[in-house]
C-alpha cells in the first residue's frame, strides 16, 4: 500500500544534521526522508544538505570531517535557499517545510513569493521548558515562536502533547497531532560484536540531571555486592565525569563498569546480549531505546513516570525512579528470574510491532495533508 501524498514535496532542513553526528532526532528525519522517497510513496522529500558529519545523512552530502561552525551553517542555508528558488523557477512547488530543529532563521528571510509552503514542526520533548527554563531566554523565545506559528505541530506521544499544551497554552490543541516513533525491526538483526566481561546490565544515553544516572550508579553499587560476576555497560553520553568517577571508585565498581561509544550495529549486539536494559530517566518525550531493546529481545526496566507507561505498556518492569531501593528490587527480580526475563522479552517482541516505520510515515503524511488541504 502506498503512502498518501500524490506529488507532495517536503523539505527537511540542515539544522539537526549539524547538531548531531548520531542521535534520535536526526535518525527520525532520515527515516522519514528515506521512506517518503521510496517506492512506497508518491511524495518527494528534499534534503538540501551540503556539508554534515551526520551518520544518517552521509549518503546525501559531502562528508565534513571538521566540527560544525558558522561557515557550515551558511553553506547549508544557501543550499536551502537554492532549493526553494529552483522550485519556484521550475514551477515545482514545495508544499511542506519541516524544520529539523527549532531555529530555522532562513524562514524569516525568505521573500513572500517563496513562502507558499506550510510549516510543520515536531516537538520531541519539553525538557528545555521543564528543566532548563532560564538557560537561554533568547533561544527559548525563538523556540516558542516556531512552535506557536507552525501550521501543525507533531508531538511524539500523548504525554508530550499534554506537556506542550501546558507549557504553551496559547497553542490551538487542534493543530497538535500525536505521531508515535517507529522502528525498523529488521535493522536490529545487524550486529557487530563488542567485547564485554560476563553478564551485564545496559544503560544507553546521557546520564545527567533528569536522566537519573547518579541514582542508577548508586543502585548498581548495591547490585555489585550481590552479584560478583555482573558488569555494567554505559553506551554513549560521553566519558564519565569527575563526580561520576569518584562515585564509581567509592562504590568499588570501577573494574566492572565501562563507558563506550557504539554505532547502531554494536548497540544492537549489546541489547541482544544484555541481561536487562535499564532506563531510569525521570522524563522523556518518547524513549526510542525502549523500542530498540524490545526489537533486540532485551528485557526492559523503566522508571514509572513521564511517557514510559504509555509507550511500553505491560511489556516492561517499572520502578520508582526517585527510589534507589525500589530500582534495586526490580532489577534483582529480573536478574534472579530467567522465566520473568523471558516473559518480558516475549511481551516486548509483541509490543514493538505497534511501532512500525510505515505507521510513523503514514501518520506523518496525514498531518502534512491536513495542513495543505
Amino acid at each position: 500500500m502506498k503512502f498518501m501524498g500524490d506529488d507532495m514535496r517536503v523539505l527537511y532542513d540542515y539544522q539537526i544534521m549539524l547538531n548531531q553526528k548520531y542521535g534520535g532526532i536526526s535518525r527520525y528525519f532520515s527515516q522519514l526522508a528515506k521512506y517518503i522517497n521510496s517506492d512506497m510513496s508518491d511524495a518527494e522529500a528534499l534534503v538540501p544538505l551540503e556539508k554534515s558529519q551526520n551518520y544518517y545523512f552521509s549518503n546525501v552530502c559531502e562528508p565534513n570531517i571538521s566540527s560544525p561552525n558558522r561557515w557550515h551553517v551558511l553553506v547549508n542555508c544557501f543550499a536551502t535557499y537554492k532549493t526553494l528558488f529552483l522550485s519556484k523557477l521550475k514551477n515545482k512547488r514545495i508544499d511542506i517545510v519541516h524544520p529539523t530543529y527549532y531555529f530555522p532563521s532562513y524562514l524569516y528571510l525568505l521573500p513572500k513569493s517563496l513562502r507558499k509552503f506550510k510549516v510543520v514542526i515536531t516537538v520531541h520533548d519539553l525538557i528545555r521548558e521543564k528543566f532548563y527554563p532560564d538557560m537561554d531566554n533568547a533561544s527559548m523565545g525563538r523556540r516558542r515562536g516556531i512552535i506557536k506559528n507552525a501550521d501543525a505541530v507533531i508531538a511524539i506521544s500523548e504525554n508530550t502533547k499534554r506537556d506542550l499544551l501546558e507549557m504553551y497554552p496559547e497553542i490551538d490543541s487542534d493543530k497538535v497531532f500525536v505521531v508515535y516513533h517507529g522502528i525498523d525491526v529488521n535493522g536490529s538483526k545487524n550486529c557487530t560484536p563488542v567485547s564485554v566481561n560476563g553478564p551485564y546490565l545496559l544503560f544507553v544515553g546521557k546520564r545527567d540531571y533528569y536522566k537519573n544516572g547518579d541514582r542508577y550508579i548508586q543502585c548498581i553499587g548495591e547490585l555489585a555486592k550481590e552479584y560478583p560476576n555482573l558488569s555494567f555497560v554505559f553506551v554513549g553520553g560521553g566519558a564519565f565525569t569527575h563526580d561520576e568517577k569518584i562515585l564509581i571508585n567509592d562504590l568499588e565498581i570501577k573494574n566492572r563498569t565501562v563507558q563506550i561509544n557504539a554505532n547502531d550495529e554494536e548497540l544492537n549486539y549489546l541489547y541482544h546480549n544484555a541481561l536487562c536494559f535499564v532506563f531510569p530517566s525521570l522524563y522523556e518525550g518518547f524513549g526510542i531505546p525502549i523500542l530498540e531493546a524490545f526489537s533486540c529481545g532485551c528485557p526492559v526496566a523503566l522508571s514509572n513516570c513521564s511517557c514510559f507507561p504509555e509507550i511500553a505498556g505491560d511489556a516492561a518492569a517499572y520502578f520508582d525512579g526517585e527510589s534507589v531501593p525500589d530500582m534495586l528490587k526490580v532489577l534483582e527480580d529480573i536478574i534472579d528470574d530467567e522465566i520473568y526475563r523471558d516473559k518480558l522479552i516475549s511481551l516486548g517482541s509483541e509490543k514493538v510491532k505497534e511501532y512500525t516505520l510505515e505507521k510513523m510515515v503514514t501518520n506523518t503524511m496525514k498531518v502534512y495533508e491536513s495542513v495543505i488541504g
